[in-house]
């Protein structure tokens, strides 16, 4: 496998596409992003497909966030003909996925910041996670949600982590007159 680490005079690189070794210290963007770990036995890293930082995605991202329906109802799947979105109401299981999709876009531009390669700067990301989420918060214990409120709650998780203080959160102070029976 050409996506394993290897030693190297100059300390452990990773090959680029073309099979090339590259440290990644010198070259991240060609290298990708670094996704390893570190064992006893060596240190295991692969790069991640450029794909994966596309323009495209935050375009589309953002212009699904633009469409949403009013009242809300989130994205669930695509409908295999012309690739539009079928949408479910806000007590539907998978009904966080779509606005955790905002805040982790912030902490991507966060990590990358926003450049016009990167397409990162096209929205307010934390903005629309959070506006897109208040549906979610209505939802009573007797919604029959179950045991899916895990998923369901992921945009509140992530509100937690852009919280600063913790003990004087909103959200967190929201979340746990939510979530107590």
């Amino acid at each position: 496998m050409r996506n394993w680490s290897a030693a190297s005079s100059s300390g452990y690189v990773l090959p680029d596409r073309t099979g090339k070794f590259l440290s990644p210290l010198h070259h991240p963007m060609k290298a990708g992003l670094l996704v390893g770990a570190i064992f006893p036995w060596g240190i295991f890293c692969i790069s991640v497909p450029a794909e994966l930082f596309s323009p495209t995605i935050p375009q589309k991202v953002l212009l699904t966030f633009r469409s949403l329906p009013s009242p809300i109802r989130y994205p669930h799947i695509t409908d295999t003909t012309q690739g539009k979105w079928t949408y479910n109401p806000p007590d539907w299981w998978t009904s966080g996925f779509f606005p955790a999709t905002g805040y982790l876009l912030d902490t991507r531009r966060k990590a990358c910041n926003s450049t016009a390669a990167n397409g990162l700067g096209a929205g307010d990301w934390l903005a629309l996670g959070r506006s897109s989420s208040s549906a979610l918060l209505n939802l009573g214990a007797n919604s029959g949600i179950g045991h899916d409120i895990g998923f369901i709650s992921f945009p509140f998780v992530e509100e937690l982590a852009v919280c600063v203080s913790f003990f004087s959160c909103a959200a967190r102070n929201l979340l746990i007159s939510k979530l107590r029976p």
